[in-house]
């Protein structure tokens, strides 16, 4: 059928009404209502739903007329081309985040003048031509909003709102609550963490007075926790609880009665006597390890700190007599190996060159101490070495051991752990004490 000719048949009325038309059809049909009354009539005809639609239909036209407000065309047709201003478009857009019904026009029109628009023509005439035909399509009541429609919408949204109020306070109120309990949980946690911390020394503490009771009845003169042992000394010198070899007892009893370990005499000796060897010095070039110390090994790894400028670094090791025993190459790192055993039983003497500037500079400085070590008699090494094969669980018996053979640095690290089994125990921390540990 023609459409600008003919009358629209009753399937393109009820297409239409139902907008079911493709754009081509679409834009005939409403070029010819624009012109025929006639057809108009039958398309406006709300006569032909039956009577009870219709009555419906009119009560809800009449509930909801002039309550709702949608967009106009000009308003879609400008979200279309793009030309309102900034506040317009939000407005717009703000009421179509609300209203689908206003959306789908709005799509709707969008797929018009995609279809429609030429594609050679100028943005400024698609625009006009674009206007210009959607405006009579647009202007038929069949493409109106129903007010009806927009009118359910309002209500449906206002009553999202009022059922979601109550929620979002009970929300809200459930929110403040957890963080109020999640606060008292951090408090309560502190205060068992600090608990628990009290209990500790109670019990620390009960050991004590236990010891002193037992003291003042005659009893335990000393009690501390060895690893899984408890070794205890009465005041008669009777050694419970320790299940060592009579030469390790021996040395025990008497470090628990005198509360000290006794150290040899060439710690003594080591630890400083001034001398001068040849060289300039700099106070910020310093020997590090081992100094002033006994070791076990007989090839130590000598460590001195860098020289800002120094080129390389020479090491030299004397024997008591200061005969070079040992020395290194030129060296670009601060650190270096024995390359053979030195001298077990010997005291040793070190220093380190650098060159700077074309100068040397000698470390320990002229005017300071030596730099001495001692390096452990194999006698002692294999006493350490059946010491530790038979109570490899005993601070108290291998800090003995390592004091009375020189190995302080050994025997501070095993009086450490005996005092930390023992955090109230006078005895354990004179014991450290003895050995050079550090003081409270």
């Amino acid at each position: 059928m023609d459409k600008e000719t003919s009358h629209l048949s009753e399937d393109d009325i009820v297409r239409y009404r139902s907008r079911r038309m493709a754009p081509g059809d679409l834009l005939a049909a409403d070029a010819h209502l624009a012109l025929c009354d006639a057809c108009h009539i039958r398309l406006s005809d709300w006569h032909r739903l039956s009577e009870k639609t219709a009555a419906a239909a009119r009560a809800f036209d009449e509930a909801a007329l002039g309550e709702v407000t949608h967009l106009s065309y000009d308003e879609l047709a400008g979200l279309v081309d793009d030309n309102l201003s900034a506040i317009d478009r939000e407005i717009a857009e703000s009421h179509l985040d609300l209203c689908e019904t206003c959306e789908t026009e709005l799509n709707d029109l969008r797929e018009i003048v995609s279809r429609t628009s030429p594609t050679k023509e100028s943005a400024t005439e698609r625009k006009g031509i674009s206007r210009a035909k959607r405006a009579p399509l647009w202007q038929r009541p069949a493409f109106r909003i129903p007010a009806q429609a927009a009118a359910a919408f309002a209500c449906v949204a206002l009553l999202v709102i009022l059922i979601t109020i109550p929620v979002r306070r009970e929300t809200a109120r459930l929110r403040a609550k957890l963080v109020d309990l999640e606060s008292r949980n951090r408090e309560l946690t502190e205060k068992a963490a600090e608990a628990e911390s009290l209990q500790g020394e109670i019990a620390a503490l009960r050991e004590e007075v236990e010891i002193l009771r037992q003291a003042a009845d005659g009893q335990s003169l000393v009690a501390l926790n060895d690893g899984s042992e408890r070794v205890t000394l009465d005041r008669s010198g009777k050694l419970s609880g320790l299940n060592a070899q009579p030469q390790y007892e021996r040395a025990v009893r008497e470090a628990l009665q005198k509360q000290r370990v006794k150290l040899p005499a060439a710690v003594s000796e080591i630890r400083g006597q001034a001398g001068t060897l040849m060289g300039e010095g700099d106070p910020e070039f310093r020997l590090l390890a081992p100094v002033g110390i006994v070791i076990e090994t007989d090839r130590p790894t000598f460590r001195w700190n860098k020289l800002d400028g120094a080129t390389n670094y020479t090491v030299t090791v004397f024997d008591s007599h200061l005969t070079r025993i040992a020395a290194s190459d030129g060296l670009s790192v601060n650190e270096w190996m024995a390359p053979s055993p030195l001298p077990r039983g010997e005291t040793c003497i070190w220093q380190v060159r650098a060159t700077k500037d074309g100068k040397e500079v000698v470390a320990p400085p002229p005017a300071g101490p030596r730099a001495r070590f001692r390096i452990l008699e194999q006698s002692k090494v294999d006493d350490v070495a059946r010491a530790r094969k038979a109570h490899p669980n005993s601070h108290l018996v291998m800090g003995v051991v390592y004091a009375d053979a020189g190995l302080l640095e050994e025997a501070k690290r095993e009086f450490t752990e005996l005092l930390k089994s023992n955090p109230q125990s006078p005895v354990a921390r004179r014991l450290l004490q003895s050995v050079g540990g550090a003081k409270r």
